[in-house]
């Protein structure tokens, strides 16, 4: 037996409008699909979910316990997608980027460790170097990225 997502969130807008003509206007889907779905996830679930009138459509005392359950469920669920959205699908990602010895000294070292620890799971290579060195290395792709002093001139 499983419940999917969609019908947790179609469950609780049908709650909270009360019919289900409002939640499936509010779903945007028609009002036959989502009555059918309701009623086929409670017939898996073996249990009355949703009392049905002329008036309007509201929970049992199992559909109130199963809302405030299921509420809980998709507040985890849409958190959990926050997170790995924040993380701008980084997971597992590479950056090298090579940075002019007279830079890396200095404030930039320190800005790019910041960096790394607010993306850590972006794999953070830094490289620092000559001009010549960086810019050779990232004409052979070894570098993804180089910050270097005037580079007009020395890049061809």
């Amino acid at each position: 037996m499983t419940v999917e997502l969609k019908e947790l969130r179609w469950f609780i807008e049908t709650v909270r409008c009360g019919s289900f003509r409002r939640a499936a206007e509010t779903l945007h889907i028609r009002q036959s699909t989502l009555s059918r779905r309701m009623a086929d996830m409670e017939c898996r679930l073996g249990v009355s979910l949703l009392e049905r009138s002329s008036s309007g459509t509201r929970p049992t005392v199992i559909g109130r316990e199963f809302h405030d359950t299921a509420r809980h469920i998709v507040e985890e669920a849409e958190a959990a997608i926050c997170r790995i959205k924040s993380s701008n699908g980084s997971h597992g990602m590479r950056l090298c980027l090579g940075v002019h010895t007279a830079l890396s000294a200095g404030n930039m070292r320190a800005t790019l460790v910041e960096y790394h620890r607010g993306f850590p799971s972006v794999e953070l290579r830094i490289e620092d170097g000559s001009r010549h060195h960086l810019l050779s290395d990232l004409s052979a792709n070894a570098i993804d990225v180089v910050i270097i002093i005037n580079p007009r001139d020395t890049w061809k």
